[in-house]
């Protein structure tokens, strides 16, 4: 995990460092390369008992300068935290990036500089292949001879080469306008972050504006045509964790090539409205080949994820499901008795009939297509608006995470 802080602001460079290391409830990683802090994400492990083994997973991704001409040092501090308030430095140790082979994963065991222990961590230097930062005046799909190239590779008849090269996805961030103020002076120093996946890439900070303009372009390898491209924008606040400001998420196969579009900015729950705007353009080329195979095959398993805070509302609607799901529990369990007992003669009457008929016409393969008009249902009710199921999706995710974690 990384401790909840700073957001790197480095260029990119033509290397890429990739790190991860495994599973704690309670310890966390902090790192950085160079200037560049990795963005404030965090996984919960398992709880582990005293004295054991603690063991935490992160991944972490880093663009670093080429390597024959300076050294680039990887910073990892490793800390404790007991709850919101209380943290502790466990150790610090540092990794030479220039002296580890490239396209190499490598398996290495730092001894802590200040406390005893070591930290167990794999590390690759790897190549960008895919993912870049660039100005409007030089983007890649800008150039008709580049774009063609691309548009080549992920052609038809191109389906069965590099089968997880699925597409690639250029993002043009032009400006925001009327955002929130973060600042006492009324202003905001507003700064980028762009997700796909496991991939991250920021913008440049824009001081003391409200309306910044980056115009910068950048482009993501797409491993998954149905994963989401999340841009969120913060407000630079020096050594302290940068304040939220607003995000938008973009589907894939929603995108409109092309096309500059105006994306108002919701909180981080994407529920209510925040304030300001943000011009996007995107174009996401890929083969369909590809796609639908790799639709088949498991989502990517995300190796950051935000903290959770607990949430009275969720938990009020979930409170409230239950019941629900008892009372109907309940009068159907009511409804069988008093047939049963014959309380009213007409009524079990009619349950008798239907029963005898239902049990003489309908046949097993009828279930699924009744679960079908079920999901038709359903399917109807979130395209006329009448159940938000952003809001569904994340109270079933914090139900399952809520019966899912350990006593």
């Amino acid at each position: 995990m990384s401790r909840d802080g700073q957001v790197g602001r480095s260029e990119p460079h033509p290397s890429r460092v990739s790190c991860g290391a495994c599973d704690s409830p309670t310890l966390c990683a902090r790192t950085s390369c160079g200037t560049g802090w990795s963005p404030s994400h965090s996984w919960r492990g398992r709880t582990s008992p005293a004295g054991a083994w603690q063991r935490f997973l992160f991944s972490s991704n880093w663009e670093i300068k080429d390597t024959r001409v300076r050294k680039d040092m990887l910073d990892i501090e490793v800390w404790r935290k007991d709850n919101k308030k209380h943290e502790e430095l466990l150790g610090t140790c540092q990794v030479d990036i220039t002296a580890l082979p490239m396209k190499q994963t490598n398996c290495l065991e730092l001894p802590l500089e200040k406390r005893p222990g070591s930290l167990l961590m794999l590390i690759a230097v790897v190549p960008c292949t895919g993912v870049s930062i660039s100005d409007l005046c030089v983007c890649p799909l800008g150039d008709p001879s580049e774009r063609q190239q691309i548009s080549q590779r992920y052609c038809i008849k191109n389906s069965f080469w590099d089968i997880k090269d699925i597409g690639f996805l250029q993002v043009k961030v032009l400006k925001a306008v009327d955002l929130l103020a973060a600042d006492f002076a009324g202003k905001s120093d507003p700064f980028c972050v762009l997700e796909l996946g496991n991939d991250s890439l920021q913008t440049h900070t824009v001081y003391k504006n409200l309306n910044p303009e980056w115009n910068k372009v950048f482009t993501f390898p797409v491993k998954d045509i149905h994963d989401v491209l999340e841009v969120t924008v913060f407000d630079e606040d020096g050594d302290k964790p940068p304040d939220f400001l607003g995000k938008v998420a973009i589907p894939l196969l929603s995108i409109r090539n092309g096309k500059q579009s105006c994306y108002t900015l919701k909180n981080k729950d994407l529920e209510r409205a925040s304030k300001g705007v943000i011009y996007l353009e995107l174009d996401v080329l890929f083969n369909p080949v590809k796609a639908s195979i790799r639709t088949f095959k498991p989502r990517e398993k995300r190796f950051t994820e935000e903290n959770r805070k607990f949430s009275k509302k969720i938990l009020s609607r979930n409170v409230d499901r239950v019941k629900k799901i008892t009372m109907a529990i309940w009068n159907t369990i009511q409804f069988l008795r008093s047939c049963f007992l014959w309380e009213s003669t007409v009524k079990s009457v009619i349950a008798f009939v239907v029963f005898v008929v239902t049990v003489w016409s309908v046949e097993l393969y009828m279930v699924p297509l009744a679960l079908l008009v079920l999901f038709a249902y359903n399917f109807s009710l979130v395209t006329t608006g009448k159940v938000n199921n952003t809001q569904d999706a994340q109270a079933s995710n914090v139900a399952v995470m809520f019966l899912a974690a350990p006593a």
